[in-house]
């Protein structure tokens, strides 16, 4: 079969899964050539990231391609999903597959402005926020979020200039004309979550929810430190599965997608929705035993998937250069996360553990040992009590690893 991978973010771990599935003709389009680092006969030709709908239909075409299945950079390729979705459509209109979201799920998870109305017109738990069209309006959007600080988010791919958090008027004023439509969003106060998820046409499939830790001004997604499994309240599990449940009855969510949120006062508020597996695979597969990619591979191909519970615990640590870390008990494992012509999205100015443990009490003793400014965030006593808040053997109860598609 001639499959066409769109995108290289860990394109390995999905050429290495269609490869064990069988002998396949890979070609990778995109805006990077990693073909040289995936090898396993494959070859690379430049798609760029603003590639409209007929370019990608011209491509297909030309290369013969039967399977389309995406593998999008974060950073700058995401952009790519309204089109890919929109030349799905029509590819599998003239006899083609294509593992890719429909239009409408693309345009949501894509623009922000458009998930804010969405969500809005749903009732869907999202944090108070206000969609400016003009720089005029800011003023006005700031005040009815509550006041500065406020999350200042630019709908589409964000321009120079936007930066998130907005702590002064001023720098209100510094944001470019061509940043608007901005959503002006109200700095949520509480714990930060994810979970990755998977769909076809009859079930989805859900990864133990994972702990980002507190939300704060100072880090970023890549340089906090990630637990899985965390077990949820009760009540915000409800709201988690009926958000789900909502967005799998008015979209047509077909492939990868994950979702950050904050718990708030005991209430979930959903940050983000984006269309494709995240940095958290790897925490998803250390787990649960299984990877996310290979079980998107097994979608593709028409393979059976199941989503085992959680088997034990996963940390993703990031630590300063030059840390001194206490000795491993038994049943604590250590490697350490590189950066990859596939994952350019780890930094290389910090190192970055993948930790996993039988026992939270071990884990937090282990945790406890380490100094306290070797973290880069998140002291290593918080860290420790998030991980006796879990258990690998519990913290599926109440938590629906698959439901049907509605």
């Amino acid at each position: 079969m001639r499959i066409a991978v769109i995108g290289e973010f860990r394109a390995d771990r999905i050429v290495d899964a269609i490869t064990r599935s069988g002998h396949h003709d890979l070609v990778l389009l995109g805006p990077t050539d990693v073909a040289g680092y995936v090898g396993r006969r494959t070859r690379h030709r430049y798609l760029p990231a603003c590639a409209e709908p007929e370019d990608l239909l011209a491509v297909w075409a030309e290369e013969h391609v039967e399977l389309v299945i995406p593998s999008l950079h974060p950073a700058d390729q995401e952009r790519l999903l309204p089109s890919l979705a929109a030349a799905a459509d029509r590819w599998r209109d003239l006899g083609g597959s294509a593992v890719v979201h429909s239009t409408r799920f693309a345009a949501l998870v894509t623009d922000k402005a458009l998930f804010h109305r969405v969500a809005v017109e749903q009732g869907w738990p999202v944090p108070e926020a206000v969609v400016c069209d003009r720089a005029e309006e800011l003023d006005s959007a700031v005040r009815r979020v509550g006041g500065l600080p406020v999350m200042v988010k630019a709908a589409g791919p964000p321009p120079r200039g936007v930066r998130g958090r907005v702590d002064t008027a001023h720098l209100l004023t510094t944001l470019p004309p061509t940043a608007f439509p901005v959503v002006v969003q109200r700095v949520c106060r509480g714990e930060e979550f994810g979970v990755e998820l998977l769909s076809d046409a009859h079930v989805t499939d859900c990864w133990p929810v994972a702990s980002f830790g507190p939300l704060d001004e100072r880090c970023g997604p890549g340089r906090r430190a990630r637990l899985a499994p965390i077990t949820l309240p009760q009540a915000v599990t409800t709201e988690l599965s009926t958000f789900i449940r909502g967005v799998l009855a008015e979209f047509d969510v077909r492939g990868p997608w994950q979702i950050d949120f904050a718990v708030c006062s005991g209430r979930l508020q959903v940050l983000a929705v984006n269309g494709r597996l995240s940095g958290m695979a790897d925490l998803s597969a250390a787990t649960t035993g299984l990877d996310p990619y290979d079980a998107f591979v097994d979608t593709c191909l028409g393979q059976p998937r199941a989503v085992p519970a959680a088997r034990r615990l996963a940390l993703e640590l990031p630590v300063r250069p030059g840390t001194e870390l206490p000795g491993l008990p038994s049943g604590v494992r250590l490697r350490r996360q590189v950066p990859l012509p596939t994952d350019r999205s780890l930094p290389s100015d910090f190192h970055r553990l993948l930790v996993t443990a039988d026992d939270p009490v071990l884990l937090a003793r282990w945790l406890r040992g380490i100094p306290d400014d070797a973290v880069i965030a998140g002291s290593p006593a918080q860290l420790a009590s998030t991980a006796l808040r879990t258990s690998p053997l519990s913290t599926s109860a109440g938590w629906p690893r698959s439901c049907p598609q509605v």
